[in-house]
């Protein structure tokens, strides 16, 4: 995820620099660098720990369960490197592995889901039941992906070929990446924000949103515009409801690692900024470019709802390899503030001005559009020396002293 993310900033540089538009193959490739290569492995890494511990379905615990995870990685290398080659032969394998991959991990949770089903309570139920209807889209959304490689690979390609990178998008980042956030969030809030989310919010947010997309789907597919408008909307409108509520709810939380919290505060604004773009682009779809309403929701919403997680689980990973499974030492004590700042300042530069230089260009001067992706680089520079700085500090003094003395 970490090394996915890093690419995902050199290639949008050389995009840059090299004068590329979007829907060029090195477009392509960046893209799938960060949404699937980063911001998917890392949600597919995520549900390692949140279905076993959260849902009471055991897939995960053992090392072998875990195969399916090889595999998208596997997958992610090859349609990325397919796109960088322009080599889409590449591409198309890494989408028939990703494919296998997640329908055999969709297949388990089910199963689990069933055997299970007297000894899970309700909230584990429903949670199990919305990270399988998330992991669904993202077959649904792999299938239209094979389906337009496949033709770039064996020409020509099929008559509705112009309808599925709209419908591959919405499946991939309203349903798969948006739903699966909205229902980890749901678990992950306690420990991030010291207070848990309302379940109840959450579950209603994620059914509207669901039941929208499918319909916004379905319309799109056989182009019935009185389906696919009224489709899309409601799940717009549920993905800003949910976003404007929890947006409050964050900023009132004042949890002791301040650090997550930075990050899904500005999360849920570019989720609000996206949510709103979207609606200009139905409308005037001329307006906005494609590329920057994928950079604003994957980069600013749900890159920056994981980066709030590295900062709460990183630390408590690294101090648990270094101390033993025992271990209490706090996230924010294995911290540096200073440096956790810098990163965050970065980040923030790295993703606004990309967005707007990807959006805006040739209305703005070529410096600035070159230093978003800079700024981006260099935020991953930062973290990447934050987590070695963390996982030596982690190993130099005890639990106890990092309770009473946390990083200055």
């Amino acid at each position: 995820m970490r090394l996915f993310q890093g690419a995902g900033w050199i290639l949008m540089l050389r995009m840059v620099l090299g004068g590329g538009r979007w829907g060029s193959p090195l477009s392509f490739a960046a893209l799938h660098a960060f949404g699937l290569g980063f911001v998917s492995l890392a949600i597919l890494s995520v549900l390692v720990h949140i279905l076993p511990a959260a849902c009471n379905i055991p897939l995960g615990e053992k090392l072998a369960d875990r195969g399916p995870l090889a595999g998208a990685i596997l997958g992610a290398i090859l349609v990325v490197t397919g796109f960088g080659l322009s080599n889409f032969r590449y591409s198309l394998a890494g989408a028939l592995f990703i494919f296998g991959a997640i329908l055999f991990y969709s297949v388990k949770i089910l199963l689990e889901l069933v055997r299970g089903r007297k000894k899970r309570d309700e909230g584990s139920a429903f949670l199990g039941f919305m990270i399988l209807g998330s992991t669904l889209f993202l077959l649904f959304g792999i299938s239209t992906a094979i389906v337009m490689v496949h033709a770039f690979v064996f020409p020509p390609a099929p008559a509705y070929f112009p309808i599925l990178p709209p419908v591959h998008a919405i499946l991939m980042i309203g349903g798969w990446l948006s739903l699966m956030v909205t229902a980890v969030f749901s678990r992950t809030s306690g420990p991030l924000l010291g207070h848990s989310v309302s379940p109840g919010n959450m579950r209603v947010s994620w059914g509207i949103m669901a039941l929208g997309l499918c319909i916004g789907v379905f319309g799109l597919l056989f182009r019935i515009r009185g389906l696919w408008i009224p489709g899309f909307g409601t799940a717009v409108f549920a993905l800003l409801l949910y976003n404007g509520w929890l947006l409050v709810f964050i900023i009132k939380r004042h949890p002791f690692n301040p650090a997550p919290r930075r990050y899904l505060i500005s999360s849920h604004f570019y989720s609000l900024l996206g949510g709103i773009m979207l609606i200009i682009f139905v409308f005037w779809p001329n307006v906005l470019s494609e590329m920057g309403i994928f950079l604003v929701l994957v980069l600013g919403w749900l890159g920056q709802f994981l980066l709030a997680h590295i900062y709460h689980l990183g630390p408590r990973l690294l101090s648990i390899l270094r101390q033993g499974p025992g271990d209490l030492t706090p996230p924010f004590a294995l911290l540096d503030k200073s440096r956790t700042r810098i990163t965050f300042l970065l980040y923030q530069t790295g993703i606004g001005v990309s967005s707007c230089g990807i959006m805006f260009r040739g209305h703005l001067p070529e410096w600035i559009v070159i230093t978003g992706p800079v700024a981006g680089l260099a935020a991953w520079i930062s973290l990447s020396i934050e987590a070695r700085k963390a996982f030596i500090k982690a190993g130099e003094t005890s639990s106890r002293q990092r309770l009473i003395t946390p990083a200055g």
